[in-house]
């Protein structure tokens, strides 16, 4: 399959997801607070993005600087964001160490959060008896 390289749109929309729910990413380095670190978050998620395109097709493009713009043209679903979510994690998948990345534990974190504000997922019972 092809894996091509996603709009800063679609990085911006996932980084506004995390600022709006103040999300804290804990990696053995460092923490990182979402409200904070806009471009930060996106340029990770970017970078791992270029990384695919560059492992997949033996290139080597140089990422650009990454800088967070609120983009939003609609209220985005939860649906939304875990199927942005994916796209994102398919085009940044073809490292070999993607799945230990940063950007990997990024964007399972935004999907983990964004289940819990699907319409009726609090009303959900825990344990199925």
């Amino acid at each position: 399959m092809s894996v091509f390289l996603v709009s800063d749109n679609h990085i911006n929309v996932l980084v506004n997801f995390c600022a709006r729910k103040n999300i804290l990413f804990h990696f053995d380095d460092e923490t990182i607070n979402s409200n904070e670190s806009t471009d930060k978050i996106g340029q990770i998620l970017l970078d791992e993005n270029y990384k695919s395109v560059n492992c997949r097709y033996s290139e080597n493009t140089i990422p650009h600087k990454f800088k967070y713009n609120f983009y939003q043209k609609k209220d985005i679903t939860p649906i939304e964001i875990i199927k942005a979510c994916r796209c994102l994690n398919y085009q940044s998948c073809e490292s070999e160490n993607y799945n230990s990345s940063k950007a990997y534990e990024i964007i399972n974190k935004i999907i983990y959060e964004a289940i819990d504000t699907i319409d009726g997922y609090e009303d959900a019972a825990w344990e199925i008896e």
